[in-house]
C-alpha cells in the first residue's frame, strides 16, 4: 500500500468531524483503549505534556514543542487539524511523518483489524492518534506535546497516563462545540477539566470567573497543584523576546507557555539535560522555523498585503479589531467562510463594517453556504459579494484590491487551508 491509498482508506473508512461534524464525533475512550492495548500502550513509552483549551492550545503545543527541541529533546507534537498535508499532525523535531510510516500503520491496522476494532470502530480522530503514539514510540522521542483534539475529559488523547504526564495545560474556555461539550462555560470547563490527572501539575492560562472555580475544585480533588498563567510572576527575559508568530492574542499564549516552562523546570522534568534561557529564547523566537506552523497572523504577501488567520469563534475573533488596528492599509477586502452549526452571532461585533467582503465556502460537507453567510452578513450591514469557492475568491480578491490594501483570510481553519494549498503551498517531503 502507498501513502496516497492508505490517506483514501483513512478517509473512506472513518467518520471525520473537521468534515461533517458531530456525525464524526465519537464519545467515550473504550475504543482509543483498545487500540492503544493493541498497539503496547505506546503513549507510556516517552513523557508528555497534555494542552486543552478553546482557543491558542495549537500555539501553546508549537511553543513548547520548539522549545523543548532547542534544548536538545527529541520532541514529538501531535496537534490536528491539518492545513494541507495529513503528516502535518504527527511530527518529530519539527518533521512530519514519512509516508513510508503512515502506509505501514494502515497496512497493519488492515491486517489486525478484528483486535484494533474489538470495541468498535474507531473515529478518523481515535485512528490517528493511535498512529501518532505508535509513531512516537517506535522512534524513541524522549517527551511529546499531545494537543487534545475536542473537548478533554472523553477526548482520545486522554489514555495518556497519569504515570507518563509532567503537566497538563488548559489555554482558556469560551463557548465553542456548545452541543456536545455544554451551553456554558462551567460545563465546558468541566470537560476541559477532565485531562488534569493525580500527581500531575495544571497550568490554566487564562482566568475566567466561571471556569476557574471549575479547575481549582477539579485540583483540591486530585490533590494537585494548579497555576495561573496570568498571575505567573517569573521574571524572565524571554518575556521580551520577538516571536516569529504573529498576532496580538500570542501574547496571552506567551505567558500559559513560560508558566509552563516554569513549572517544568521547578518540577525537575529538565534533568536530563542543560536548562538554558538562551535556548528558550531561540525556540521562541523561532516556533513557526521550527515547527512549521501556519496560518497564526501569517503575512503572505505584500502590496497587497495579505494575511491569514484560522480564529473562527468569538474568543479567538476578538482579537481581530485590535490586531487590524496594527496594520497600515487603504482599503480592507475579507474573505470570509464559516463550517454550519457555527453561533455567527457572537461573531458579528468583531466583524469590521468597513470592509468588503468576499463571502465563500470551503469544499468541505460542514461549510455554510456561502449565500447563507452573506444574507446573514446583509442583516449586520456587512456588504460584499458571493463566491462559491474559495480558489474564485482570493483571485477576484487580489484583482480588487490595490498595492495599498490588506486582504484578510479567515472565519475557519478550512477557508485558510484552501487558500495557502491553492496559492502558498510550501509542501514538505
Amino acid at each position: 500500500m502507498n501513502y496516497n491509498k492508505a490517506i483514501a482508506f483513512l478517509n473512506s473508512q472513518f467518520p471525520q468531524y473537521q468534515n461533517i461534524g458531530a456525525a464524526g464525533y465519537k464519545p467515550g475512550l473504550e475504543r482509543m483503549l483498545t487500540l492503544s492495548r493493541w498497539l503496547g500502550q505506546p503513549q507510556d513509552a516517552f513523557r508528555s505534556v497534555h494542552v486543552a483549551g478553546t482557543n491558542g492550545k495549537g500555539s501553546v503545543s508549537h511553543m513548547l514543542a520548539a522549545v523543548f527541541q532547542s534544548l536538545g529533546y527529541r520532541t514529538g507534537l501531535y496537534t490536528s487539524p491539518h492545513l494541507i498535508d495529513f503528516r502535518e499532525r504527527i511530527k518529530i523535531d519539527g518533521q512530519m511523518i514519512e509516508e513510508e510510516a503512515v502506509a505501514s500503520f494502515v497496512e497493519t491496522y488492515i491486517r489486525e483489524r478484528d483486535l484494533a476494532d474489538a470495541s468498535g470502530v474507531p473515529s478518523f480522530f481515535e485512528i490517528t492518534t493511535a498512529m501518532a503514539f505508535r509513531y512516537f514510540a517506535s522512534k524513541n522521542v524522549q517527551v511529546a506535546v499531545i494537543e487534545a483534539g475536542l473537548g478533554g475529559r472523553l477526548d482520545s488523547t486522554n489514555v495518556l497516563s497519569a504515570d507518563a504526564l509532567d503537566l497538563t495545560v488548559i489555554t482558556n474556555i469560551g463557548l465553542e462545540h456548545c452541543d456536545i461539550l455544554g451551553h456554558t462555560i462551567a460545563l465546558i470547563a468541566g470537560e476541559k477539566a477532565g485531562i488534569m490527572k493525580p500527581g500531575v501539575p495544571a497550568v490554566i492560562g487564562e482566568y475566567d470567573p466561571e471556569s476557574y472555580p471549575v479547575f481549582e475544585a477539579r485540583a483540591k480533588e486530585l490533590d494537585i497543584p494548579l497555576f495561573l498563567a496570568s498571575f505567573n510572576t517569573t521574571d524572565n527575559a524571554v518575556l521580551t523576546s520577538e516571536l516569529d508568530l504573529k498576532g496580538s492574542y500570542q501574547e496571552k499564549n506567551l505567558k500559559t507557555v513560560l508558566c509552563a516552562l516554569d513549572v517544568l523546570q521547578k518540577k525537575g522534568a529538565f534533568d536530563a539535560l542543560p536548562f538554558s534561557l538562551a535556548k528558550i529564547q531561540e525556540g521562541l523566537r523561532h516556533t513557526s522555523a521550527i515547527t512549521g506552523l501556519r496560518g497564526r497572523w501569517e503575512k503572505l504577501g505584500e502590496r497587497p498585503a495579505i494575511i491569514a488567520d484560522t480564529g473562527h469563534n468569538a474568543h479567538g475573533l476578538r482579537y481581530l479589531p485590535v490586531q487590524l488596528a496594527r496594520e497600515s492599509y487603504e482599503k480592507l477586502f475579507i474573505i470570509l467562510g464559516f463550517v454550519t452549526g457555527k453561533d455567527l452571532e457572537p461573531v458579528a461585533p468583531f466583524l469590521p463594517s468597513d470592509a468588503f467582503y468576499f463571502f465563500t465556502q470551503a469544499r468541505i460537507q460542514r461549510a455554510l453556504p456561502a449565500a447563507s453567510l452573506a444574507a446573514w452578513a446583509a442583516g449586520k450591514g456587512l456588504s460584499g459579494r458571493i463566491f462559491p469557492s474559495i480558489e474564485e475568491a482570493f483571485i477576484n480578491a487580489r484583482a480588487q484590491a490595490g498595492p495599498g490594501d490588506l486582504i484578510f483570510i479567515g472565519g475557519s481553519t478550512f477557508t485558510v487551508a484552501e487558500v495557502l494549498e491553492k496559492f502558498f503551498c510550501r509542501k514538505e517531503k
